[in-house]
C-alpha cells in the first residue's frame, strides 16, 4: 500500500509541473485523471486499514438466535399444509358438516409459506369475516325473500370481485355474506350462522398461525450465505469479462449478476418474515452496491470497446477487483477473514506509473497513438473510479 500511495503522490507532483507547459485542455484532462487516482487511492487504503483489522466473516448470515430443522422451501410448505389441515379436520369430525367446512378452508387459504405472510393473512381473512359476519347476521335476522337474497347476492359478488385485487381484506369481507347468503338458499339459516361463521374463522387462523410458528418456520438463515458467496462470484465474472475484452458476453453475464442479486434480496425478504428474522442492513445495501457495480462495468465496457488491445490501463485494476471479490467470496464460504488488499496495491501502482509513461510520451512528441490512449484512459478512469469503489463497498457490506 505505501508504494500506491507514494505512486501516486508522484503522478501529482509530475501533473503540478506540467503547469505552464501544457495546455489548458491537457491540464484539465490530467487533473481529472489525478483526481480518479486520489479516490481509488482514498478507498483502497480504507479497505486495506479494515483487513488489517481482522475482520471476522459469520458461518451464516445472519445469525440466528436458534435454529429448528427446515425442509427445503416448497417440501416445508406442503408438508406444513398436510399436517395443519388434517389437524383441522380431525378437530371437526362431530361438528356440523356445512359449517365444519369454514375452519378448513381458512387454514388452507391462510397458511401462507412463511410466517410473517401468514400472520397478514389470517389478520385480514378474521377482520373480513368479523365485519361481513356482522353484515350477514342482520340480513338473516330479517329473514329475507328469494328476490332479496338474489339482489344481496348479486351486490356482494359484484362487490368482493371487484375488490378483490386491491385487498384480500375487501374479499373476506364481501365474501363472508356472500357465502352465507348463497348457503341459505339451501340450508335455511339463522344470525347464528355468521356467529359460527367468525368462530370456526377465528379458529382456522390460529391453527394456521401455530403451524407457521411452529412447524419448521427458520430455513432461510442457512442460504443467505451460500447466495451471498453467488452474489460475488457472478459479479467477479462480470467484471472478469471487461479484463478477457469479451464484451459480447457482458449482457450475458450481467443478466446473472442482475438475478444472484434478486435472488439475495428475495431471500432477504423472506428472512425478514420468519420468526424473530432479521435481514442485516448490511447485506441490503451490498444488493445496492451490487447494482451501481453492474451499472458501473456497462459504463465502462461501453468506453473499452473503442480501445486498442494492450494498451488499456484500467486492465490491471479491474483484474484486482475481480481476484478480490472471488477471494471474498471463497472467504465467507470458509468462514475466513478477508484477504489483503495487496492486488489493488499492485493495480494503482501500475496504473500510476503507466499515465506516468504516457504524460512522458505525449510531453516528447511521440506517436498520435500515444495520445489517443491517454484520452482514452482519461475517459475511462472516472467509470473505473466509481467500478471500483463500488466493488470495494460490496466486498466491505458482506464481509461486516
Amino acid at each position: 500500500m505505501p508504494g500506491a500511495l507514494a505512486a501516486v503522490a508522484d503522478f501529482a507532483e509530475r501533473v503540478t509541473a506540467l503547469r505552464g507547459r501544457a495546455s489548458p485542455v491537457q491540464m484539465a484532462l490530467l487533473g481529472q485523471v489525478r483526481r480518479c487516482m486520489d479516490r481509488i487511492a482514498v478507498a483502497v487504503r480504507s479497505v486495506a486499514l479494515r483487513s488489517s483489522e481482522g475482520v471476522r466473516v459469520p458461518a451464516r448470515l445472519p445469525q440466528l438466535t436458534w435454529r429448528t430443522p427446515s425442509f427445503e422451501g416448497g417440501i416445508a410448505h406442503a408438508a406444513r399444509v398436510g399436517v395443519a389441515v388434517a389437524v383441522s379436520m380431525a378437530l371437526l369430525v362431530n361438528v356440523h358438516d356445512h359449517f365444519g367446512r369454514w375452519m378448513v378452508f381458512t387454514v388452507l387459504i391462510g397458511l401462507r409459506p412463511t410466517y410473517g405472510d401468514t400472520f397478514d393473512r389470517v389478520v385480514l381473512r378474521v377482520a373480513g369475516t368479523i365485519v361481513g359476519s356482522t353484515a350477514a347476521a342482520f340480513l338473516l335476522a330479517a329473514v329475507p325473500g328469494q328476490g332479496t337474497l338474489v339482489a344481496v347476492v348479486w351486490i356482494f359478488a359484484m362487490l368482493g370481485f371487484a375488490l378483490r385485487e386491491v385487498s384480500y381484506a375487501y374479499w373476506s369481507t364481501f365474501a363472508t355474506p356472500l357465502a352465507l347468503m348463497l348457503m341459505d338458499f339451501s340450508i335455511q339459516l339463522n344470525w347464528n350462522a355468521a356467529g359460527a361463521r367468525v368462530a370456526l374463522t377465528v379458529a382456522g387462523g390460529v391453527l394456521a398461525v401455530l403451524a407457521a410458528r411452529l412447524l419448521w418456520p427458520r430455513g432461510e438463515a442457512g442460504k443467505v450465505c451460500d447466495l451471498v458467496v453467488d452474489l460475488l462470484r457472478e459479479h467477479a465474472r462480470m467484471v472478469r469479462t471487461l479484463v478477457d475484452r469479451d464484451l459480447d458476453r457482458l449482457p450475458d453475464r450481467t443478466e446473472a449478476a442482475g438475478q444472484a442479486a434478486e435472488k439475495l434480496s428475495e431471500s432477504l425478504d423472506t428472512l425478514e418474515k420468519e420468526p424473530g428474522g432479521q435481514a442485516p442492513e448490511e447485506l441490503r445495501q451490498a444488493v445496492t452496491d451490487a447494482r451501481r457495480l453492474r451499472d458501473d462495468t456497462i459504463l465502462l465496457a461501453a468506453v473499452m470497446r473503442g480501445a486498442p488491445e494492450g494498451t488499456d490501463a484500467t486492465v490491471a485494476i479491474l483484474d484486482a477487483v475481480a481476484d478480490r471479490m472471488e477471494a471474498v467470496a471463497e472467504a465467507v464460504r470458509q468462514d475466513k477473514a478477508p484477504p489483503e488488499a495487496d492486488e489493488l496495491d499492485a493495480g494503482l501502482a501500475d496504473m500510476a506509473s503507466r499515465v506516468d509513461t504516457l504524460v512522458e510520451e505525449a510531453e516528447g512528441g511521440q506517436a498520435a497513438s500515444v495520445r489517443r490512449e491517454l484520452r482514452h484512459a482519461v475517459a475511462a478512469h472516472p467509470a473505473l473510479r466509481t467500478l471500483t469503489a463500488d466493488a470495494l463497498r460490496l466486498t466491505d457490506d458482506v464481509t461486516r
